[in-house]
């Protein structure tokens, strides 16, 4: 599984902070763009997936799904400004 951390940071097992999914994008640009929506906002995010795009660049029953994840403190606010500019997103 890819993970990609927040910038200037690390995720460990041990790490006390809960991250939550958001948002399910089928391709990196749509996740990326979200990405993008919530680090101009402030919120730290991730984006996690189960196969490399660059390898299989096709969605089948889930596996180029790519998970976006905040903090669980920031994931109502995230749900919002998401849901909030839902109709500028690629995947809608």
């Amino acid at each position: 599984m890819k993970v990609n951390p927040p910038r200037g940071g690390t995720i460990m097992s041990n790490d006390k902070q809960q991250w939550v999914t958001v948002y399910r994008a089928w391709g990196d640009a749509d996740a990326q763009i979200v990405m993008g929506l919530l680090k101009s906002s402030g919120m730290d995010c991730y984006a996690e997936g189960n196969a490399a795009q660059s390898v299989h660049p096709f969605t089948i029953d889930g596996l180029g799904e790519i998970r976006v994840k905040v903090s669980v403190d920031n994931a109502h606010a995230a749900q919002f400004l998401i849901e909030e500019n839902r109709g500028h997103l690629i995947s809608d």
